[in-house]
């Protein structure tokens, strides 16, 4: 937000000391554009369309007047915990790695037995 800093200087992490930060903060508390920014910004917040309180009373008030509405509630609340955590894809992937890792270690035991075996034939 354009105009809502502290102080339009920005400090290198080697160039923060007392005497910056004080002139910095002497400058923001006697510079008038900033109170001017100030109260303009407070204003804004004060006057904005869509207060939170108002909000609030608002849907209290449609939901007294309306009762339970079931098209409100969202999908995602009615999924059951397998379905909320993906647990049915987490065990098939789960799966999918365990075969993969099993097909994996029993060819190299093959091949390790084939070329154990060529070896033995070639001693022999």
């Amino acid at each position: 937000m354009s105009g809502a800093g502290i102080s339009s200087r920005t400090f290198e992490k080697s160039e923060i000391s007392q005497l910056a930060m004080e002139s910095a903060i002497s400058e923001v508390l006697t510079n008038p554009t900033y109170q001017a920014s100030a109260e303009r910004l407070a204003k804004l917040y004060r006057t904005k369309p869509n207060q939170p309180t108002k909000t609030l009373v608002e849907w209290t008030n449609f939901v007294l007047e309306n009762g339970e509405l079931p098209e409100l509630v969202p999908e995602g609340a009615k999924l059951s915990l397998i379905q909320h955590y993906c647990i049915d894809v987490i065990l098939v992937a789960i799966g999918i790695l365990a075969l993969v890792v099993y097909v994996g270690i029993r060819l190299i035991g093959l091949a390790i037995f084939k070329i154990s075996r060529r070896t033995k034939n070639k001693v022999d």
